[in-house]
C-alpha cells in the first residue's frame, strides 16, 4: 500500500492527503479542488507541480514550486511538456503521466535528479490524478509532488548541469486509486 511506502516521506504523504481529502467519494478530484492557499499551509507549495492538458496532444505546467523550478534553466510554466523535458526522459515521463490519468492510477518513484546548476540528489516523486473543471474541451490535469533526499546525500556536480534536469528511475510502482490512502 502506498502509504506504508510514504511514511518516510512526510511531503508527500501530507500531498496525498491533501489530494484524498479533495477527491471526496469521486474518484478523481477536481483540480480546483486543491487549493494552492492549502498546499503553502502545509509546506508543499515549493515541491509541487500541476500540468493540464491532454495526452492526445500535451501537456503544460501550470504551476511548478520554486524548488523544482531550480531544476529549470528557464521557468517551465506556460511551456508544453514534451519541450520542457526532451528525449528519452521526456517520452518516459509523458507515458507515465498519460497512464497516472487514462488509467487513473497514481505512480511513486525514485532515483537521482540531475538539474541546471549542477544539482544531484535523490528525488521521490508521486503523481495524482485530477480532473480540470474548466470549460478547457476534456483536458485533464495531473498532480505531482517531489521530495530531494537530505544534505548528506547531496553532492555538487563540476560542470553547470543540463539545461532540463534528468531523473532515472531507480524504483517506480502504480497504485491503483483504491490504494491510495493515509492511515
Amino acid at each position: 500500500m502506498l502509504s506504508e511506502i510514504l511514511i518516510h516521506h512526510p511531503n508527500l504523504r501530507r500531498l496525498v492527503a491533501i489530494w484524498a481529502e479533495a477527491r471526496g467519494p469521486e474518484q478523481l478530484p477536481l483540480a480546483s479542488a486543491i487549493d494552492p492557499v492549502s498546499l503553502g499551509a502545509a509546506g508543499l507549495l515549493p515541491s509541487v507541480w500541476v500540468l493540464r492538458g491532454t495526452c492526445r496532444e500535451d501537456y503544460h505546467f501550470c504551476l511548478v514550486g520554486e524548488e523544482i523550478r531550480a531544476n529549470f534553466a528557464e521557468n517551465p510554466v506556460g511551456t508544453p511538456l514534451r519541450e520542457v523535458l526532451t528525449g528519452e526522459f521526456g517520452a518516459l515521463m509523458f507515458e507515465r503521466i498519460c497512464r497516472v490519468f487514462e488509467d487513473h492510477v497514481a505512480h511513486f518513484s525514485q532515483g537521482p535528479v540531475v538539474g541546471a546548476a549542477g544539482r544531484h540528489y535523490l528525488g521521490t516523486r508521486i503523481m495524482l490524478p485530477m480532473v480540470d473543471d474548466k470549460e478547457s474541451g476534456g483536458q485533464t490535469a495531473v498532480l505531482g509532488g517531489f521530495e530531494k533526499s537530505d544534505e548528506k546525500t547531496r553532492f555538487s556536480l563540476n560542470s553547470d548541469g543540463p539545461l532540463t534536469p534528468t531523473y532515472k528511475l531507480q524504483r517506480e510502482q502504480f497504485f491503483d486509486l483504491e490504494d491510495v490512502q493515509i492511515r
